[in-house]
This record gives C-alpha cells, sequence and structure tokens, in this order.
C-alpha cells in the first residue's frame, strides 16, 4: 500500500485507490510537484504528524509546515492522525511540536488513559458537518461509553498542568542520551521524543520507511529475546517504537539502559563480521 497504493486487503475496489495518491515522506520536491500538478483537485492530505508505527520517524518542521501551507494555499484539508503521538508529546500533541494547527485530528486510546476509546476532532465548520447538525452520521455501539468517559476526563485533568509531561520528557532525553552514550561506537542510535523512543540499528536517523536499514530488524531480533530474559519488556518488532511510563522511576531507567547497552555492546562484535 505505501509503495504503490495497492490495498493491503481485498475487497476495496479500484475506483477507491485510483483516487488515493501516495507520496514519499521527506521530499519537498514530490510533495510541490504534486500540488502543481492535483493540488485544485485535492480533498485532503492524511499524515502522522510524526511517524510512529514503522520506526519513529521525526519529520523536519519545515517539511510539516510546507504541507500545511500548500493544503491552505490549495483549499485542501491537513488531516493529522495522531493516534500515538495523541497525548503523548503533550495536550497538543504532534501539530503543537510543529507548531501548525490541522483541519481534522484523529486520537486513540491515550485520551482514554488506555482504555478502549477514539475521538476525532477539528474546525467548527467541518465538525457541524456531523449529524444531528449535519448530513455525516457518525455512531457506534461504544460511542460514548461512559467508563471509558470518566477514564478520559480523569487523564485529561491530571495531564492539563503539563507537569506529568514535562517529567516525563527529561526522563526519557537522560534515558535516550544514556544509551547513546555507552553505545557510541556501536553504530546504534536511539531516536526520542517526548515519552516515545525507538531503537535504530544504523548510524544516521532514519526519516522515511525507505531510509530504514533492514539489517538493523534483524539485529534486534537477534537481542529481543535477551532482553526480554532480563526483564525488559520491548515490542517483537523492530519497527515498533517503545514508551516510557510516568510510574517508571530513575534507577528503573538506569538500569534498563545499562542493560541494554551491555546486550548490544555483546552483539556488535558479530554484527561487524
Amino acid at each position: 500500500m505505501a509503495t504503490f497504493g495497492t490495498p493491503s486487503s481485498a475487497g476495496v475496489p479500484e475506483s477507491i485507490t485510483s483516487q488515493t495518491a501516495v507520496l514519499p515522506l521527506d521530499d519537498e520536491e514530490a510533495l510541490e510537484n504534486f500540488f502543481a500538478e492535483h493540488g485544485d483537485k485535492l480533498a485532503a492530505v492524511i499524515i502522522e504528524g510524526i511517524p510512529a508505527n514503522n520506526g519513529l520517524l521525526i519529520q523536519r518542521h519545515d517539511y510539516i509546515r510546507l504541507i500545511r501551507a500548500l493544503t491552505e494555499k490549495h483549499g485542501a484539508l491537513m488531516i493529522f492522525d495522531e493516534v500515538i503521538t495523541g497525548f503523548r508529546l503533550g495536550l497538543g500533541g504532534a501539530a503543537a511540536y510543529y507548531g501548525i494547527t490541522p483541519d481534522l485530528l484523529t486520537y486513540g486510546k491515550s485520551i482514554g488513559g488506555g482504555m478502549p476509546v477514539g475521538a476525532f476532532g477539528g474546525r467548527a465548520e467541518i465538525m457541524d458537518m456531523l449529524s444531528p447538525l449535519g448530513p455525516v452520521y457518525q455512531a457506534g455501539t461504544l460511542s460514548g461509553n461512559p467508563l471509558a468517559m470518566v477514564a478520559g476526563y480523569t487523564t485529561l485533568k491530571k495531564l492539563e498542568d503539563g507537569k506529568i509531561y514535562k517529567e516525563l520528557e527529561e526522563k526519557n532525553r537522560r534515558f535516550v542520551t544514556d544509551i547513546t552514550e555507552q553505545l557510541r561506537d556501536c553504530k546504534v542510535n536511539i531516536a526520542g521524543v517526548a515519552s516515545i523512543f525507538w531503537i535504530v540499528f544504523q548510524p544516521e536517523l532514519p526519516r522515511s520507511a525507505q531510509t530504514i536499514n533492514n539489517a538493523g530488524i534483524t539485529h534486534y531480533n537477534r537481542i529481543h529475546e535477551k532482553v526480554l530474559n532480563r526483564g525488559i519488556y520491548l515490542p517483537p518488532s523492530g519497527y515498533e517504537v517503545c514508551f516510557i511510563s510516568s510510574v517508571h522511576p530513575d534507577n528503573m531507567l538506569a538500569n534498563t539502559a545499562n542493560t541494554l547497552a551491555n546486550i548490544i555492546r555483546q552483539e556488535a562484535h558479530s554484527w561487524n563480521n
């Protein structure tokens, strides 16, 4: 799907995918060329502000702001997928990180403190298109579930003063710096933003899926079981990102950084041979 625009699921008609274009990340030229040819017919641009489900691909501010400028110029919507980044980067999510205001945003379970809940929001004139005010019908069996709503409301009240975000960002900064310094000679990087980090087995941090070294994913697979046996639960795929929680104490994070660095260093010799 990401490469050729081919549906990843059977049953999606070609008439739908033929109206969808997939552009490479981190490529201003491709973006500007597409808008020059199709901008006035474009309905919307959908993008993760910081793609975090295929590595942690932190985008440049100039690139994201160019998307915002081009969509505004051509009258297209900018839709920000914040299912992962929303309420993890702060109350304003990736949108605030880049200093932009998208037209629509989507959020996942972070808004509900981990409960099964999602949400979307946007400009008033767009949201007014939803029923009962407008013609777009939106509903669900669990929409407005009382338990999820109370959990979400309580979570947002605890987050609204920004104290937890400040503490999380500082913890993650120390954690990422600690591991990076210990592995300076091992061609390993740690991408980190707010409370999110990602172990990268290559010298440069990638900003697109095409620049991820697949050999590095193999290296991750080799250390995963050893790390798990030492009591550290990392995601099973090297493409997935990791999260630091407010309940992780500093000594636990320091021990985790040392353990990860030691295991990676032990394997590093075989990677280079």
